[in-house]
């Protein structure tokens, strides 16, 4: 039962972790990226789904 109880609790505060690291997120991002690479693509188009202004160089 202990172990359990440990389990939730540490669930609990990674959960905690996410919704505060999202809250943190800037209103506008500078994202030097590599021709030769598509995840970088991918990811402006994560930060702007965010809300995130993402400027491409």
């Amino acid at each position: 039962m202990r172990h359990m109880t440990t389990k939730l609790l540490l669930s609990g505060f990674m959960l905690i972790g996410t919704v505060s690291a999202q809250a943190a997120l800037p209103p506008e991002a500078t994202l030097y990226k590599n021709p030769q690479c598509g995840c970088c693509d991918e990811y402006a188009r994560h930060l702007e789904e965010l809300g995130v202004d993402v400027t491409n160089y």
